[in-house]
This record gives structure tokens, C-alpha cells and sequence, in this order.
């Protein structure tokens, strides 16, 4: 299973990773923002490595999670890919425009340790 995780904190990019490989996932993919996420999707499609999954955080410079994954699920090519956004943000109205952008689910953050909150 290939997982992009997308995150402009270079520190939890590496916690998310940790916590993935530790539960035996090796096809990991990075990026820091909405640009290398679209150039990451491109490059990996090209060389033939499939992503199954997006971990995209909400706050991000230039273009925030929530668009990114509105041009995601544009895509033909990868509209079909699940997004589950990661964010320290619990607001309500934050997480419907996530839920409303695609994501199918979120995952909090607080403090060094990710909260996995399902989506009812």
C-alpha cells in the first residue's frame, strides 16, 4: 500500500512515518506542500507506483488542505484515491468543509501524539 503523507511540519511528516513503518508499511511518499503533492502524484504515477492513500493536513501555506483536496477529487486519474485530513483543528465547521472537499476522514492532532477521531 503506497501513502502520500502531506504535511508542511517536517517533524510530524517523520512521526507519521515512524508510526506507518512500525505498523509495516514501506511505501511511504512526502510532501510539504500542495505543488509537491501534484508533482509527488505525477512522478509516482510515472514510474508506476501506485498511492492508495493521502494523509493531507488542513493548514498549509499557499493552498490549505481543504482546496488540495478539491482539485484532487477533480481529477479523474485520482479523484479515486482516499483522503483522510490530518489537522490539530477540531472546529466544526473546518471539518464539514473537509468532509465536504472529499476527505473521508480526519485525524487530530494533539500535542506530539495523532488522535484518531472516525467520522460517524
Amino acid at each position: 500500500m503506497g501513502i502520500l503523507i502531506v504535511d508542511d511540519s517536517q517533524s510530524l511528516r517523520l512521526l507519521l512515518a515512524q508510526i506507518f513503518k512500525e505498523e509495516g508499511y514501506q511505501k511511504l511518499y512526502f510532501a510539504s506542500s500542495a505543488q509537491e503533492t501534484f508533482a509527488t502524484l505525477k512522478l509516482q504515477e510515472k514510474k508506476g507506483n501506485r498511492i492508495d492513500l493521502i494523509l493531507l493536513d488542513i493548514v498549509m501555506p499557499e493552498m490549505n488542505g481543504i482546496e488540495v483536496c478539491q482539485k484532487l477529487k477533480q481529477e479523474p486519474n485520482l479523484k479515486s484515491i482516499p483522503v483522510i485530513m490530518v489537522t490539530s483543528k477540531t472546529d466544526v465547521s473546518s471539518l464539514e468543509r473537509a468532509f465536504s472537499a472529499g476527505a473521508i476522514d480526519y485525524l487530530t492532532l494533539h500535542g506530539a501524539s495523532p488522535t484518531w477521531i472516525p467520522h460517524s
